[in-house]
């Protein structure tokens, strides 16, 4: 069987133009010798799986790896969130498999990480006053306040395949795939930066035999909001880092000036998946 992430690629395009040939062929319905003329679309589909080292559809199926998505979970109500880190549990104590699952926020709350003690990141008054829930990340890192934001987790055991690495260009690849110019923060932090704000972010920790890795992207940012319950910590005071929330962070819909469709983010988070780490996102629900 071929190897290399090339005949993989090449392989999953000869793939998609099969089906688009296949749905073209179907558009008008079904006639009398359809059967014939789909024939030359599957011979040209083994042909093109050959070139590149796959001597049968089938092959070139267990030789591609698929990963179970879950489709996005928008929020019932403010307790729903931590429905991500129950995952975590649930795959450490091996109820659930290696997935990957997404959720949408429709509204405000605030992610404390590590970094910084809570008093000189936020202001805890002002969220217990105005009824934002507060959730603790399981990874390191600064306090952060999703108000629309794509987020994601992904639990992956070591020996499927390395979750953890590459994760700044899979979340790069996903800008670029809607139109936005983003690139990693050169300090070697885990931000990607969109005209040199933070768009978005990710981290990955390991415990045990699993990867786990969580991250985002800013789909639209409340600064109002932002700029009554975030405090810069002190540590960056010190710093060159901005001290007011429009210098600092940044959003898909600030930067193209419009809402992305949901479709149209699911699809290229599920292609820069695929395009970086060679694993496949299945649509499916797990419970």
């Amino acid at each position: 069987m071929a190897d290399g992430k090339a005949n993989i690629l090449k392989g999953r395009a000869a793939i998609d133009n099969y089906r688009a040939a296949h749905t073209k062929l179907h558009s008008h319905g079904w006639y009398k010798g359809i059967s014939e003329d789909h024939t030359p679309l599957l011979e040209k589909l083994k042909s093109d799986l050959k070139e590149v080292g796959f001597n049968s559809i089938e092959k070139f199926e267990k030789g591609t790896k698929t990963l179970p998505l879950i489709n996005p979970i928008k929020f019932s109500s403010v307790n729903t969130y931590p429905e991500l880190e129950e995952l975590i549990e649930l795959r450490e104590q091996d109820l659930i498999p290696d997935t990957f699952a997404l959720q949408i926020t429709p509204y405000p709350w605030i992610w404390v990480g590590t970094s910084n003690p809570l008093a000189e990141v936020l202001d805890g008054e002002i969220c217990r006053k105005e009824e934002i829930p507060i959730c603790n990340s399981v990874c390191s890192g600064a306090s952060i306040l999703g108000s629309s934001m794509f987020l994601y987790c992904g639990l992956v055991t070591k020996n499927t395949f390395s979750l953890n690495e590459n994760l700044i260009d899979f979340a790069v690849l996903v800008l670029q795939k809607i139109g936005v110019s983003a690139c990693a923060r050169i300090s070697g932090q885990h931000d990607i930066l969109a005209n040199g704000k933070k768009i978005s972010g990710v981290t990955g920790i390991s415990k045990g035999n699993t990867q786990y890795s969580i991250g985002f992207w800013n789909l639209d940012f409340d600064y109002d909001l932002a700029n009554k319950l975030l405090k810069i910590p002190l540590s960056k005071k010190a710093t060159d880092h901005p001290l007011v929330m429009e210098d600092w962070i940044t959003s898909i819909r600030q930067v193209t000036g419009k809402n992305i469709p949901f479709s149209e983010m699911l699809f290229a988070i599920k292609t820069a998946f695929s395009e970086v780490f060679m694993v496949d996102l299945d649509d499916t629900r797990i419970s």
